[in-house]
């Protein structure tokens, strides 16, 4: 999402913005691409997310547990953005640990790619969560069969 610069807004807050809409809306094309990686697997989605912090300019790393990829902001080395991969959406543990990890790592936003396995392994949702909202639904994808 193209956010259009106000120099009344902070930089660091215009950042933020453009982080809310990372996955919203996603046009037909992005959404076949993010399908593609999702299809190829999790070191698909680390190196995607790795070439979209480096032109965005964040630093990616994974938190203590492993289980997240987090984007810092290089100046502050504050956790800006956190992402998370769930496998098995029937496993509430996954879950657990996320609300856990948010309180931990304290990330502006979390980004959760789910695979909708009852609806088929083909089928994907990314999720947003931030102070703001607990849950947001930003997209569904489909990975060709």
């Amino acid at each position: 999402m193209e956010i259009q610069k106000n120099s009344e807004i902070p930089e660091h807050i215009q950042r933020r913005i453009e982080l809310s809409g990372l996955f919203y809306p996603l046009d037909r094309n992005n959404s076949r691409r993010w399908g593609t990686i999702l299809k190829k697997g999790h070191e698909s989605w680390v190196n995607k997310l790795a070439e979209l912090a480096a032109e965005k300019n964040y630093q990616q790393g994974t938190d203590l547990s492993g289980r997240n990829m987090v984007w810092s902001d290089p100046a502050s080395g504050k956790a800006e953005c956190m992402f998370r991969w769930v496998k098995d959406p029937a496993n509430l543990k996954d879950f657990e640990t996320i609300y856990s990890d948010i309180q931990v790592i304290e990330p502006v936003f979390t980004y959760i790619f789910l695979n909708q396995v009852k609806e088929g392994v083909h089928c994907w949702d990314i999720f947003r969560m931030s102070k703001f909202s607990y849950l947001e639904h930003c997209n569904r994808i489909f990975t060709t069969k």
